[in-house]
């Protein structure tokens, strides 16, 4: 762990990125001396590549959008092009060695090969890509041995696992324990590292890695029983976010301005959704199609992953084009779009109502692409202001 100057403020960073956007106040435009411009076209692909999951997803609730059969890729697109696509690029400037680049060059490659519907392209790119990419997290772990650079590891396996299991054959509930693993251990390991900022208990590491084993366990048995990996799974995510709320440092600053306040409440909201994913998962068990399934996967990958991502792109973004971001309220804004809309689409859910499913959806899409537009329309400052 080191330390970086960001404005004026020291805040902590691990293998050169900063990670925690609750220690960091923005206040305004500054000079950059580079950017990273030959890092510009992966995060673009992983952008686009949100935009055709997004819109697949509107495609399953009935919305004629082309293509056609987006609806079927929707979420291969969301999770293994534009997440998997990210994480890895974020990954490759963390470890800073030029092989680290193969796994989110040959991811994108991959995203292609999938908007393009062709399927070789997009299994080589994606085995290739997640495996350098796991590749990376575990050298990582080498450098920095520690349960958080574990945890971080242990979530880039399940990524080749998933890609591998979906080209044997296997169906998107079948993928969806291996996803689970893939985000939240990645999310929750970057927060573990953080929480030593807390003045967590020492103790706290032991209910984290059961936390962490239940989650692993419902990967596995899910391979043989899905009903009982998906009550593992259930009940790791509960205890998970519980641990979370607990000990994550955003707990202790909610009420901070600016950034800071604004990463902490995206993340304790987040929280919040795995706890109720985690309830629905324990409360149905095995999820094939449907409203619990609907309601489940998108707790999951809408109120809690896009919950974090909202709370770290603002830093996670200008460490890795090597820009300054000039942070302003109006971010709030899709912020509580996304859970007021999440709300409604669980709300039709659970009581089988088709269309406020679609009107919860419809309003989802527009917060996620309203938050990104928030953040590029003259926010991101290049030269002097």
């Amino acid at each position: 762990m080191g330390r970086q100057q960001l404005l004026g403020e020291s805040i902590p960073t691990a293998h050169g990125l900063p990670l925690a956007p609750d220690y960091v106040q923005i206040a305004g435009p500054t000079r950059v001396d580079k950017v990273a411009w030959p890092r510009l076209p992966l995060v673009l692909i992983s952008l686009v590549t949100l935009m055709l999951g997004l819109g697949g997803g509107l495609v399953r609730m009935g919305i004629n959008l082309p293509p056609a059969d987006s609806a079927a890729r929707h979420g291969v697109f969301m999770v293994i092009g534009f997440l998997g696509t990210l994480i890895a690029v974020e990954r490759a400037v963390a470890l800073d060695h030029y092989w680290g680049w193969i796994g989110p060059i040959a991811l994108a490659i991959g995203a292609l090969g999938l908007w393009f519907s062709i399927s070789t392209l997009f299994v080589t790119g994606a085995i290739v890509g997640s495996t350098v990419f796991t590749i990376v997290a575990l050298r990582i772990w080498q450098i920095q041995p520690g349960l958080h650079t574990l945890t971080m590891a242990l979530g880039a396996g399940a990524l080749p696992a998933s890609i591998g299991l979906m080209a044997t054959g296997r169906t998107v509930p079948e993928l969806v324990p291996w996803w689970t693993v893939f985000l939240v251990g990645t999310i929750a390991g970057e927060r573990l590292e953080l929480s030593k900022f807390s003045g967590s208990q020492r103790g706290s590491r032991w209910s984290f890695a059961v936390s962490l084993a239940l989650l692993m366990g419902g990967a596995l048995v899910s391979l043989g029983n899905l009903s009982l990996a998906s009550r593992l799974l259930g009940t790791g995510l509960i205890a998970l976010a519980s641990w979370l709320l607990r000990y994550d440092i955003a707990m202790n600053r909610i009420r901070a301005g600016g950034l800071p306040g604004f990463s902490a409440i995206a993340l304790v909201s987040g929280y919040a959704w795995l706890i109720v994913a985690g309830a629905l998962w324990l409360w149905k068990g095995a999820l094939y199609a449907g409203f619990t399934y609907d309601a489940v996967l998108h707790c999951l990958l809408v109120g809690f992953v896009f919950s974090m991502i909202f709370a770290h792109a603002p830093i996670v973004f200008p460490a890795v084009l090597r820009l300054r971001l000039s942070f302003y309220q109006g971010l709030y804004l899709p912020l509580a779009q996304l859970h007021g809309s999440l709300l409604v689409r669980l709300a039709g859910d659970l009581v089988g109502m088709a269309v406020l499913r679609q009107i919860g959806g419809i309003l989802s899409t527009v917060s996620i692409l309203g938050f990104f537009a928030a953040l590029q329309a003259g926010r991101f400052v290049i030269g002097e202001s």
